[in-house]
């Protein structure tokens, strides 16, 4: 069935905002829309930002060097283990864009593990925690009102393609003097992927948009039905359609080089038992491992070309990238740019600051077939701490509940959580904290 593209709606909504400006990111107001303004705009928004976060010498890369479009894709509701945990059912991911972009395998969304809000978390840079029906707007402008502000943009240039109906409510926030009147165009109707990719390939080569965000749908729609293959084949089929997606972009001359794809999932799934992989795919929604760890992937202008990062990294870090990426000035982001898979000039590469919760420490005891560990916290805190394998299976957990500020240490016996011997190879340990999460890895000799 062929999709009507809607016209722009025109309310503007009273809802206060409640984002807070709590960030490093606090770049200075909006200037003028006119094209030298804005230009000089850019430059100024990027050494601003460069200057709170702590990345030296950014002397503002030239407009040429940041992309004119930007797309931001995310598959709803893949789990890690199913996707760069078995790189098998993602090929054009995995064989295609990684080698010539980027990927973060330790990426994460630290807020609401819902559509909705996992949409939202980033296109405004900052963790939105909203009704999962589609009732309730961001409550921080998004990049959409942000760029449309700024740049005198209209909103064709903006659009929001999805096959869940509820997400038309991230074409605006509903934060005062933002709204309907800077929001982006939306095509959102509930269908399966293919539908969806036909009408992005349209709104892509008709109106050639700044920014578009895309939603493919049937991977978490088939999960809730609890159809395990009807799952893993939405997840390939997916796969096969971001490939298109880059085809269609590279067959248009307007597109072609100067178009970055950017694609990740707005959540997981509950945790699967190390001896029962099928487990809890069927749902998601609680801040465990499975339903947090998701991934991310980058192609284009402004990033990197084969980077794999294990730095872990957040929502709130990519909606800080996307705004450096789009030139656009944003104080109430919450996130830092993911510097480490950038191009732009003066830009280091250089990973996450450390969280105030951290794993110190990690040692391998070869003759116990033991891994040793320190936790620091600068504050109490009710903390998840879990060894998993390299597929993203939690295969022990260490601690869940709250610890007190201070070291401590902890040791993994080398068994799983049934008792067994886990094998020996390269394990991961991950310590969640609110709003945070560290990473280490470590052998596991026997």
């Amino acid at each position: 069935m062929q999709r009507r593209v809607p016209p722009l709606a025109k309310r503007r909504s009273s809802r206060c905002p409640v984002a807070s400006a709590d960030s490093s990111l606090r770049l200075r107001p909006a200037r003028s829309a006119g094209a030298k303004l804005r230009r000089f705009a850019v430059l100024a928004g990027l050494a601003a930002l460069a200057l709170m976060v702590g990345l030296a010498g950014v002397a503002g890369p030239a407009r040429a060097q940041l992309p004119e479009h930007v797309v931001v894709v995310f598959l709803d509701g893949p789990r890690f283990h199913e996707t760069i945990g078995q790189p098998e059912h993602i090929p054009w991911l995995w064989g295609q864009l990684r080698p010539a972009g980027a990927v973060l395998t330790e990426f994460y969304n630290l807020g609401t593990t819902m559509t909705v809000s996992g949409h939202a978390s980033v296109m405004t840079g900052t963790l939105q925690d909203l009704r999962n029906d589609g009732s309730e707007r961001p409550h921080a402008p998004t990049f959409f009102e942000l760029l449309r502000m700024q740049s005198g943009l209209p909103a064709e240039s903006l659009w929001v393609v999805a096959g869940k109906r509820k997400l038309a409510a991230l074409s605006h926030s509903d934060c005062p003097g933002y709204g309907a009147d800077f929001g982006a165009r939306d095509s959102v109707e509930l269908g399966p992927d293919p539908s969806t990719f036909a009408v992005l390939a349209s709104v892509l080569t008709n109106w050639r948009p700044r920014l578009t965000l895309v939603n493919l749908a049937s991977i978490d729609l088939r999960g809730h039905d609890g159809d395990w293959d009807g799952y893993l084949a939405a997840i390939t089929i997916a796969d096969s359609l971001l490939g298109r997606v880059w085809e269609v972009v590279q067959a248009d001359p307007q597109l072609s080089g100067t178009t970055t794809l950017l694609v990740t999932y707005d959540h997981g799934r509950h945790d699967s038992l190390h001896d029962q992989p099928h487990d809890g795919f069927a749902n998601h929604g609680c801040p465990c491992h499975g339903c947090r760890h998701i991934a991310l992937f980058a192609r284009g202008p402004g990033i990197r070309a084969g980077v794999q990062s294990p730095l872990p990294r957040d929502m709130r870090d990519l909606g800080a990238t996307i705004a450096l990426l789009l030139g656009v000035q944003a104080p109430t982001i919450q996130g830092r740019p993911i510097a480490e898979i950038l191009t732009l000039p003066g830009i280091k590469p250089e990973g996450p600051p450390r969280p105030a919760a951290c794993i110190a420490s990690l040692g391998t005891n070869r003759v116990a077939a033991q891994l040793s560990m320190t936790v620091q916290l600068t504050s109490e805190a009710s903390v998840d701490l879990g060894v998993y394998d390299l597929q993203g299976v939690c295969v022990r957990s260490l601690q869940t509940g709250r610890l007190a500020a201070g070291a401590r240490a902890f040791v993994w016996d080398g068994r799983t959580r049934n008792g067994q011997e886990a094998t020996s190879g390269v394990y991961t340990v991950r310590l969640f904290a609110p709003g945070s999460v560290d990473v280490a890895q470590g052998l596991l000799a026997r």
